[in-house]
Protein backbone atom coordinates (compact mmCIF):
# COMPACT_ATOMS: atom_id res chain seq x y z
CA UNK A 1 0.00 0.00 0.00
CA UNK A 2 1.30 3.45 -0.91
CA UNK A 3 1.19 5.96 1.93
CA UNK A 4 1.31 9.73 1.45
CA UNK A 5 4.19 11.05 3.53
CA UNK A 6 4.98 14.63 4.44
CA UNK A 7 8.75 14.93 4.13
CA UNK A 8 9.26 18.69 4.18
CA UNK A 9 7.42 21.78 5.43
CA UNK A 10 8.11 25.48 5.83
CA UNK A 11 6.20 28.72 6.24
CA UNK A 12 6.54 32.50 6.26
CA UNK A 13 3.93 34.41 8.27
CA UNK A 14 3.31 37.62 10.15
CA UNK A 15 4.74 35.89 13.24
CA UNK A 16 7.94 34.48 11.79
CA UNK A 17 10.25 33.99 8.85
CA UNK A 18 9.98 30.20 9.13
CA UNK A 19 7.72 27.54 10.58
CA UNK A 20 9.57 27.07 13.86
CA UNK A 21 9.55 30.78 14.73
CA UNK A 22 5.88 31.07 13.72
CA UNK A 23 4.93 28.11 15.89
CA UNK A 24 6.98 29.37 18.84
CA UNK A 25 5.23 32.75 18.65
CA UNK A 26 1.85 31.04 18.59
CA UNK A 27 2.78 29.02 21.67
CA UNK A 28 3.71 32.31 23.37
CA UNK A 29 0.17 33.54 22.72
CA UNK A 30 1.15 36.22 20.23
CA UNK A 31 -0.75 37.33 17.15
CA UNK A 32 0.45 39.13 14.02
CA UNK A 33 -2.14 41.90 13.76
CA UNK A 34 -0.96 45.48 13.17
CA UNK A 35 -2.29 48.63 11.55
CA UNK A 36 -2.10 48.48 7.77
CA UNK A 37 0.73 50.67 6.53
CA UNK A 38 1.39 49.34 3.06
CA UNK A 39 -1.49 51.20 1.43
CA UNK A 40 -3.95 53.92 2.32
CA UNK A 41 -7.24 52.61 3.72
CA UNK A 42 -8.82 56.03 3.20
CA UNK A 43 -11.96 56.67 5.23
CA UNK A 44 -12.54 52.99 5.90
CA UNK A 45 -13.01 52.14 9.59
CA UNK A 46 -11.12 48.91 8.93
CA UNK A 47 -7.37 49.21 9.29
CA UNK A 48 -5.96 45.99 10.77
CA UNK A 49 -4.32 42.95 9.18
CA UNK A 50 -1.67 40.34 9.93
CA UNK A 51 1.02 41.48 7.50
CA UNK A 52 4.51 40.09 7.06
CA UNK A 53 7.14 42.32 8.67
CA UNK A 54 7.52 45.50 6.66
CA UNK A 55 11.27 45.01 6.51
CA UNK A 56 10.40 42.77 3.57
CA UNK A 57 9.73 44.96 0.54
CA UNK A 58 6.80 42.94 -0.75
CA UNK A 59 6.12 45.17 -3.77
CA UNK A 60 9.74 44.95 -4.89
CA UNK A 61 9.62 41.20 -4.38
CA UNK A 62 6.49 40.92 -6.54
CA UNK A 63 8.05 43.01 -9.30
CA UNK A 64 11.30 41.07 -9.21
CA UNK A 65 9.79 37.58 -9.05
CA UNK A 66 6.33 37.71 -10.62
CA UNK A 67 7.33 39.73 -13.68
CA UNK A 68 10.27 37.45 -14.36
CA UNK A 69 7.91 34.47 -14.28
CA UNK A 70 5.42 35.92 -16.72
CA UNK A 71 2.84 37.36 -14.34
CA UNK A 72 3.49 40.98 -15.19
CA UNK A 73 0.15 41.44 -16.93
CA UNK A 74 -1.76 41.01 -13.68
CA UNK A 75 0.55 43.44 -11.88
CA UNK A 76 0.08 46.06 -14.61
CA UNK A 77 -3.70 45.69 -14.68
CA UNK A 78 -3.75 45.79 -10.88
CA UNK A 79 -1.99 49.17 -10.94
CA UNK A 80 -4.36 50.48 -13.62
CA UNK A 81 -7.33 49.27 -11.61
CA UNK A 82 -6.11 51.13 -8.51
CA UNK A 83 -5.51 54.26 -10.60
CA UNK A 84 -9.10 54.18 -11.88
CA UNK A 85 -8.10 53.59 -15.49
CA UNK A 86 -10.12 51.34 -17.78
CA UNK A 87 -8.17 48.54 -19.41
CA UNK A 88 -10.81 45.88 -19.82
CA UNK A 89 -12.20 43.50 -17.21
CA UNK A 90 -10.16 42.98 -14.07
CA UNK A 91 -8.49 39.55 -14.21
CA UNK A 92 -9.84 37.20 -11.56
CA UNK A 93 -7.72 34.20 -12.52
CA UNK A 94 -3.96 34.75 -12.61
CA UNK A 95 -1.96 33.75 -15.63
CA UNK A 96 -0.26 30.40 -15.34
CA UNK A 97 3.24 30.81 -13.95
CA UNK A 98 5.64 27.99 -14.71
CA UNK A 99 8.91 27.86 -12.87
CA UNK A 100 11.97 27.22 -15.03
CA UNK A 101 12.93 23.55 -14.94
CA UNK A 102 16.04 23.21 -17.03
CA UNK A 103 17.12 20.10 -15.14
CA UNK A 104 14.12 17.90 -15.93
CA UNK A 105 11.31 17.21 -18.34
CA UNK A 106 7.82 18.58 -17.61
CA UNK A 107 5.86 16.20 -15.40
CA UNK A 108 2.40 17.35 -16.36
CA UNK A 109 1.68 18.18 -12.74
CA UNK A 110 2.12 21.95 -12.80
CA UNK A 111 -1.17 23.34 -11.56
CA UNK A 112 -2.48 26.60 -10.14
CA UNK A 113 -5.56 26.50 -7.92
CA UNK A 114 -7.92 29.46 -7.62
CA UNK A 115 -10.69 28.04 -5.43
CA UNK A 116 -10.66 30.92 -2.95
CA UNK A 117 -10.21 29.76 0.64
CA UNK A 118 -9.98 26.06 -0.29
CA UNK A 119 -7.45 26.61 -3.09
CA UNK A 120 -4.39 25.26 -1.31
CA UNK A 121 -6.26 22.59 0.66
CA UNK A 122 -7.76 21.37 -2.63
CA UNK A 123 -4.27 21.26 -4.12
CA UNK A 124 -3.11 19.20 -1.15
CA UNK A 125 -5.99 16.77 -1.57
CA UNK A 126 -5.36 16.36 -5.30
CA UNK A 127 -1.65 15.78 -4.67
CA UNK A 128 -2.33 13.20 -1.96
CA UNK A 129 -4.87 11.42 -4.16
CA UNK A 130 -2.43 11.30 -7.08
CA UNK A 131 0.30 9.79 -4.91
CA UNK A 132 -2.07 7.26 -3.31
CA UNK A 133 -3.28 6.19 -6.76
CA UNK A 134 0.25 5.80 -8.12
CA UNK A 135 0.00 8.71 -10.56
CA UNK A 136 2.82 10.62 -8.86
CA UNK A 137 5.74 9.80 -6.59
CA UNK A 138 6.30 13.26 -5.14
CA UNK A 139 4.53 16.61 -5.28
CA UNK A 140 5.73 20.00 -4.06
CA UNK A 141 2.93 22.29 -2.88
CA UNK A 142 3.46 26.04 -2.54
CA UNK A 143 0.91 28.69 -1.56
CA UNK A 144 1.24 32.41 -0.88
CA UNK A 145 -0.99 35.44 -0.40
CA UNK A 146 -0.32 39.10 0.34
CA UNK A 147 -2.57 41.79 1.80
CA UNK A 148 -3.11 44.46 -0.85
CA UNK A 149 -5.61 47.24 -1.48
CA UNK A 150 -7.54 45.32 -4.13
CA UNK A 151 -8.07 42.41 -1.75
CA UNK A 152 -8.74 44.59 1.29
CA UNK A 153 -11.41 46.78 -0.33
CA UNK A 154 -14.16 44.21 -1.02
CA UNK A 155 -13.91 42.67 2.44
CA UNK A 156 -14.20 46.16 3.92
CA UNK A 157 -17.11 47.05 1.63
CA UNK A 158 -18.95 43.89 2.67
CA UNK A 159 -18.35 44.68 6.37
CA UNK A 160 -16.86 41.19 6.69
CA UNK A 161 -13.96 42.46 8.79
CA UNK A 162 -14.04 43.26 12.47
CA UNK A 163 -13.55 46.79 13.80
CA UNK A 164 -11.59 45.39 16.72
CA UNK A 165 -7.82 45.11 16.90
CA UNK A 166 -7.98 41.30 16.85
CA UNK A 167 -10.39 38.72 15.52
CA UNK A 168 -12.35 36.46 17.88
CA UNK A 169 -13.26 33.22 16.09
CA UNK A 170 -15.49 30.58 17.70
CA UNK A 171 -16.79 32.90 20.42
CA UNK A 172 -20.10 34.62 21.00
CA UNK A 173 -18.28 37.96 20.75
CA UNK A 174 -16.97 37.41 17.21
CA UNK A 175 -17.64 40.27 14.81
CA UNK A 176 -15.69 39.52 11.64
CA UNK A 177 -12.39 38.42 10.16
CA UNK A 178 -9.02 40.08 9.71
CA UNK A 179 -6.91 39.40 6.64
CA UNK A 180 -3.45 37.91 6.88
CA UNK A 181 -0.58 37.17 4.57
CA UNK A 182 2.04 34.50 4.35
CA UNK A 183 3.35 31.53 2.43
CA UNK A 184 3.84 27.84 2.98
CA UNK A 185 5.38 24.87 1.22
CA UNK A 186 4.94 21.15 1.75
CA UNK A 187 6.66 18.21 0.06
CA UNK A 188 4.64 15.02 -0.27
CA UNK A 189 6.25 11.71 -1.22
CA UNK A 190 5.09 8.17 -1.81
CA UNK A 191 6.17 5.64 0.80
CA UNK A 192 5.57 2.01 -0.09
CA UNK A 193 5.42 -1.01 2.21
CA UNK A 194 9.07 -0.87 3.25
CA UNK A 195 10.05 1.42 6.11
CA UNK A 196 11.90 4.57 4.99
CA UNK A 197 15.46 5.12 6.23
CA UNK A 198 14.49 8.54 7.58
CA UNK A 199 11.03 8.72 9.15
CA UNK A 200 8.76 11.27 7.45
CA UNK A 201 7.42 14.22 9.41
CA UNK A 202 3.78 13.15 9.13
CA UNK A 203 1.27 11.38 6.91
CA UNK A 204 -1.72 12.63 4.93
CA UNK A 205 -4.04 9.88 6.04
CA UNK A 206 -7.49 10.98 4.98
CA UNK A 207 -9.26 13.64 3.00
CA UNK A 208 -12.69 14.63 1.83
CA UNK A 209 -14.40 17.49 0.05
CA UNK A 210 -17.97 18.36 -0.70
CA UNK A 211 -20.02 21.22 -2.07
CA UNK A 212 -23.36 22.44 -0.81
CA UNK A 213 -24.03 25.18 -3.45
CA UNK A 214 -26.20 27.00 -0.92
CA UNK A 215 -25.14 30.59 -1.62
CA UNK A 216 -22.43 32.43 -3.50
CA UNK A 217 -20.70 33.50 -0.28
CA UNK A 218 -22.68 32.22 2.73
CA UNK A 219 -22.15 28.71 4.13
CA UNK A 220 -25.13 26.40 4.42
CA UNK A 221 -26.30 26.96 8.03
CA UNK A 222 -26.42 23.29 9.06
CA UNK A 223 -22.91 22.67 7.73
CA UNK A 224 -24.04 19.74 5.60
CA UNK A 225 -21.25 20.13 3.04
CA UNK A 226 -18.53 20.23 5.68
CA UNK A 227 -20.22 17.33 7.48
CA UNK A 228 -19.90 15.20 4.33
CA UNK A 229 -16.26 16.23 3.87
CA UNK A 230 -15.38 15.25 7.46
CA UNK A 231 -17.19 11.91 7.24
CA UNK A 232 -15.40 11.17 3.95
CA UNK A 233 -12.00 12.01 5.45
CA UNK A 234 -12.62 9.77 8.48
CA UNK A 235 -13.72 6.89 6.25
CA UNK A 236 -10.69 7.16 3.99
CA UNK A 237 -8.38 7.24 7.02
CA UNK A 238 -10.23 4.31 8.66
CA UNK A 239 -10.58 6.41 11.80
CA UNK A 240 -13.38 7.20 14.22
CA UNK A 241 -14.24 10.59 15.74
CA UNK A 242 -12.58 9.62 19.03
CA UNK A 243 -9.28 9.11 17.15
CA UNK A 244 -9.07 12.84 16.33
CA UNK A 245 -6.76 14.55 18.81
CA UNK A 246 -7.15 18.10 17.57
CA UNK A 247 -9.32 20.05 15.12
CA UNK A 248 -7.78 22.99 13.27
CA UNK A 249 -10.95 24.76 12.19
CA UNK A 250 -11.41 27.25 9.37
CA UNK A 251 -12.66 29.66 12.04
CA UNK A 252 -12.79 33.00 10.25
CA UNK A 253 -14.54 34.87 13.06
CA UNK A 254 -17.62 35.75 11.00
CA UNK A 255 -21.07 35.05 12.41
CA UNK A 256 -22.17 32.71 9.61
CA UNK A 257 -18.97 30.73 8.99
CA UNK A 258 -18.29 29.81 12.59
CA UNK A 259 -21.90 28.80 13.31
CA UNK A 260 -22.05 26.51 10.26
CA UNK A 261 -18.67 24.97 11.03
CA UNK A 262 -19.65 24.22 14.62
CA UNK A 263 -22.88 22.61 13.41
CA UNK A 264 -20.89 20.40 11.02
CA UNK A 265 -18.47 19.31 13.75
CA UNK A 266 -21.28 18.50 16.15
CA UNK A 267 -23.03 16.26 13.63
CA UNK A 268 -19.89 14.67 12.14
CA UNK A 269 -17.99 14.03 15.39
CA UNK A 270 -20.93 13.51 17.73
CA UNK A 271 -19.95 13.45 21.40
CA UNK A 272 -16.27 13.90 20.49
CA UNK A 273 -17.07 17.49 19.49
CA UNK A 274 -17.73 18.21 23.17
CA UNK A 275 -14.13 17.70 24.28
CA UNK A 276 -11.81 17.58 21.25
CA UNK A 277 -9.14 20.35 21.43
CA UNK A 278 -10.04 23.04 18.88
CA UNK A 279 -8.15 26.09 17.60
CA UNK A 280 -8.32 28.52 14.71
CA UNK A 281 -4.94 29.48 13.26
CA UNK A 282 -6.64 32.60 11.90
CA UNK A 283 -6.97 33.91 15.45
CA UNK A 284 -3.19 34.47 15.36
CA UNK A 285 -2.31 34.79 11.66
CA UNK A 286 -5.48 36.22 10.12
CA UNK A 287 -7.21 34.83 7.05
CA UNK A 288 -4.57 34.14 4.39
CA UNK A 289 -7.30 33.34 1.85
CA UNK A 290 -6.07 30.97 -0.89
CA UNK A 291 -2.96 30.06 1.12
CA UNK A 292 -4.83 29.48 4.39
CA UNK A 293 -5.28 25.74 3.92
CA UNK A 294 -1.61 24.99 3.33
CA UNK A 295 -0.37 27.35 6.06
CA UNK A 296 -2.73 25.68 8.51
CA UNK A 297 -1.69 22.21 7.32
CA UNK A 298 2.02 22.84 7.92
CA UNK A 299 1.21 24.20 11.38
CA UNK A 300 -0.75 20.99 12.00
CA UNK A 301 2.37 19.02 11.05
CA UNK A 302 4.39 21.04 13.55
CA UNK A 303 1.75 20.32 16.21
CA UNK A 304 2.07 16.59 15.54
CA UNK A 305 5.87 16.74 15.75
CA UNK A 306 5.85 18.76 18.99
CA UNK A 307 2.86 17.00 20.52
CA UNK A 308 1.39 20.40 21.36
CA UNK A 309 -1.86 22.11 20.39
CA UNK A 310 -1.22 25.86 19.96
CA UNK A 311 -3.55 28.16 21.90
CA UNK A 312 -6.50 29.93 20.35
CA UNK A 313 -6.28 33.73 20.48
CA UNK A 314 -8.79 36.55 20.81
CA UNK A 315 -11.33 35.37 23.35
CA UNK A 316 -12.35 38.19 25.66
CA UNK A 317 -13.84 38.21 29.14
CA UNK A 318 -17.54 37.53 28.85
CA UNK A 319 -17.22 35.59 25.58
CA UNK A 320 -18.64 32.09 25.51
CA UNK A 321 -16.78 29.54 23.39
CA UNK A 322 -18.87 27.93 20.66
CA UNK A 323 -17.14 24.61 21.33
CA UNK A 324 -16.19 23.34 24.81
CA UNK A 325 -12.74 22.20 23.65
CA UNK A 326 -11.50 25.64 22.58
CA UNK A 327 -7.81 25.66 23.59
CA UNK A 328 -6.74 28.89 25.29
CA UNK A 329 -3.44 27.82 26.84
CA UNK A 330 -0.63 25.66 25.47
CA UNK A 331 -1.91 22.09 25.56
CA UNK A 332 0.75 19.35 25.44
CA UNK A 333 -0.66 15.96 24.51
CA UNK A 334 0.87 12.51 24.64
CA UNK A 335 -1.85 11.24 22.32
CA UNK A 336 -1.83 13.84 19.57
CA UNK A 337 -1.82 11.35 16.72
CA UNK A 338 -4.36 12.79 14.27
CA UNK A 339 -5.24 16.39 13.39
CA UNK A 340 -8.36 17.27 11.41
CA UNK A 341 -7.85 20.44 9.33
CA UNK A 342 -10.93 22.15 7.86
CA UNK A 343 -11.44 24.84 5.23
CA UNK A 344 -14.51 26.43 3.65
CA UNK A 345 -14.82 28.77 0.67
CA UNK A 346 -17.26 30.93 -1.25
CA UNK A 347 -19.58 28.94 -3.46
CA UNK A 348 -20.10 26.21 -0.88
CA UNK A 349 -16.75 24.41 -1.15
CA UNK A 350 -15.59 22.39 1.86
CA UNK A 351 -12.40 20.40 2.50
CA UNK A 352 -11.36 18.17 5.40
CA UNK A 353 -7.85 16.73 5.73
CA UNK A 354 -6.53 14.34 8.39
CA UNK A 355 -2.81 14.65 9.09
CA UNK A 356 -1.31 11.92 11.25
CA UNK A 357 1.87 11.47 13.23
CA UNK A 358 4.12 9.08 11.32
CA UNK A 359 3.86 5.63 12.83
CA UNK A 360 0.31 6.06 14.12
CA UNK A 361 -1.46 2.69 13.75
Amino acid sequence: MTRVAVTGVTALTSLGDDLSSTFAAMLDGRDGFTDVGRFDVGDSPYHRAAAVDERLDVQALIERVVVSLGGGRELAVNRAYLAGESHGPYPTIPATIRLPRADREPSGWDRIYTGACVASSSALIDAAAAIAAGRARSVLLVAARTVDAVTFAPFAAASAMTLETVTRPLTTGRSGLLLGEGAAAMLLEAIDDEQPMVPPLAEIRGWGRAGDAFHVCQPEPSGRGMHRAIVSALARASLHPEDIGHVSVHGTGTLLNDAAEVAALETALGSRSEDVPVTSVKSALGHILEAAGLVEAVIAVQSLIAGIVPPHQGRRAGDTALLPGLVETVKPSEHLDNVLSLNLAFGGSNTAIILSRWGTP
